[in-house]
């Protein structure tokens, strides 16, 4: 996602109207404050009225970005929430394109940020001083897990912490144990129009694991409002809106799809029982290859004890028995002796004679005599072959 251009202003247009003096702090929620948010949460309520919302709570802000190197009217806008004492939700269209490239936000983007509060902006917005703080971190959550299609509308949920602490009651969260999502339950359903925010009620009519359609409510472009339901007398953040999908449905993304993200992230986590840090996901166990039921055989025996020992066998007193005589044996016996025994012999003259020969280069015993056996002929060619090369040499 390449971040728009080298500069970018995101003005959070915080709304502080009760508490104490912030508080620096960085780093995650520690468990006894995530503890402390759980019990606090949902208490500040945001109007309901088919009219502009009069009243904005704390935990409503407004996130804007500017690019300095073109006209005022390349701004971008979105809503967002406080959802800890410290951590805002918002879309991530206030810093970046559409095109995909960084998860964290870069430092260089961070510095550029700066924090209002709400009223001066209204009174007097040329003559308004930021907020004596910049923002710690930023990361823009599930990017892996986004499907291409959905990127067009909604790109994805950024949590940015403000590194102050203020003291309020953000919205409780909906996560895996409160899912309040179910049939055509109407939701209230808040955007940016006319300089305002505006509330809608609206059925649900169609829902995924991340997103959820309505009716059309907002304009395209117009992303992060907070779609909000009671939950056990809490005020329950359930979704922010994406842009318009056309003329006829609006889209949301689902806070619980997000909810492992925002405990690891920055260690805001719905249930209470968790730490700043989400558990491992449990491992699945092993099948034995074979039941423990079906094992027969244990696997050490007892050894047997070692038999008795026997005392040795008594003397016989009886003759041993006399041996047969050999069976006598025939001439025909005898004559096919002798004929082996010179087989044999005939063998081993040949084995010795082939031995005592030269086995690298076998050369005949014809080649060094005449065709009849006489000496004289191997000898009689060399020295031809002699005669005839002296006489080529003189």
């Amino acid at each position: 996602m390449k971040f728009q251009s080298i500069i970018h202003y995101l003005i959070l247009i915080v709304v502080v109207r009760n508490g104490d003096a912030p508080q620096q702090m960085t780093g995650k929620l520690s468990k006894e404050k995530n503890d402390q948010r759980l019990a606090t949460c949902g208490k500040e309520v945001l109007a309901r009225s088919s009219a502009q919302v009069p009243h904005e709570p704390s935990w409503l802000l407004w996130a804007m970005t500017k690019n300095p190197h073109k006209d005022s009217s390349d701004t971008g806008v979105s809503l967002a929430t406080f959802i800890s004492c410290r951590h805002v939700l918002t879309s991530s269209q206030v810093v970046l394109y559409d095109n995909k490239t960084h998860i964290p936000v870069p430092d260089e983007v961070l510095a550029q940020i700066s924090l209002y509060y709400v009223d001066c902006l209204r009174k007097n917005p040329p003559n308004c001083e930021p907020l004596r703080f910049q923002l710690k971190q930023a990361y823009i959550l599930n990017y892996c897990r986004i499907n291409k299609g959905d990127w067009a509308l909604g790109q994805a949920l950024m949590v940015v912490d403000i590194g102050m602490d203020f003291k309020m009651s953000p919205p409780c969260l909906e996560d895996e144990t409160t899912d309040v999502v179910k049939g055509n339950r109407e939701m209230n359903v808040y955007t940016l129009k006319g300089g305002g925010v505006m509330y809608n009620k609206l059925p649900i009519l169609d829902k995924k694991e991340d997103l959820i359609v309505f009716d059309q409510y907002n304009s395209i472009g117009d992303r992060g409002g907070p779609v909000m339901k009671r939950v056990n007398s809490k005020e329950t953040l359930i979704g922010l809106s994406m842009q318009s999908i056309n003329e006829k449905f609006s889209v949301a993304w689902r806070v619980s799809f997000s909810d492992w993200d925002l405990c690891g992230v920055v260690g805001v986590c719905s249930r209470a029982e968790l730490g700043p840090d989400p558990p491992l996901p449990p491992s699945t166990p092993t099948t034995e290859l074979i039941p423990k039921e079906q094992l027969t055989t244990p696997l050490k025996t007892p050894e047997a004890p070692p038999p008795p020992p026997t005392s040795p066998p008594e003397p016989s007193t009886e003759a041993p028995p006399t041996r047969a005589a050999p069976p006598a044996r025939r001439r025909e016996d005898d004559d096919t002796d002798d004929e082996m025994y010179l087989k044999r012999k005939k063998e081993k003259e040949e084995a010795a004679m082939y031995e005592d020969e030269d086995t690298d280069i076998l050369i005949s015993k014809d080649d060094l005599n005449d065709c009849d056996g006489r000496r004289g002929g191997l000898q009689s060619i060399f020295l031809c072959l002699f005669v005839f090369y002296w006489f080529l040499c003189e």
